[in-house]
């Protein structure tokens, strides 16, 4: 392991700014997704780290992302629930509106 530290030293980050740049070069100088620029950018990132260590073999990335979205799984559900929530959420606040209206109707109109 520490081999490995000496031999990649601070070349560990290209991977990382690879993914960003292949984003941002998808979303603002092309017409296609910027999600498919970071796809090919995870792609060539996986590439990079191939050419770095022979020993970084599809298992290894298979369980790094396994271990990965164990830790990080609950927490990125979290935008989408509150964002599958905010519809209902939003009626309800209406519809509790209204009712308070229905009751102050009733209480001073004849």
């Amino acid at each position: 392991m520490e081999q490995n530290n000496k031999k990649i030293g601070s070349k560990v980050f290209v991977p990382a700014v690879c993914i960003g740049l292949f984003t941002l070069l998808a979303a603002f100088f092309t017409k296609i997704s910027p999600r498919v620029g970071m796809s090919v950018g995870v792609f060539v990132a996986v590439i990079i780290l191939r050419i770095y260590s022979k020993s970084n073999t599809p298992s290894v990335f298979l369980k790094d992302c396994r271990r990965m979205m164990d830790v990080v799984g609950p927490l990125s559900m979290l935008p989408m629930l509150l964002a599958a929530l905010g519809p209902y959420l939003q009626l309800q606040a209406t519809l509790q509106l209204e009712l308070l209206f229905m009751r102050l109707a009733w209480r001073y109109l004849p």
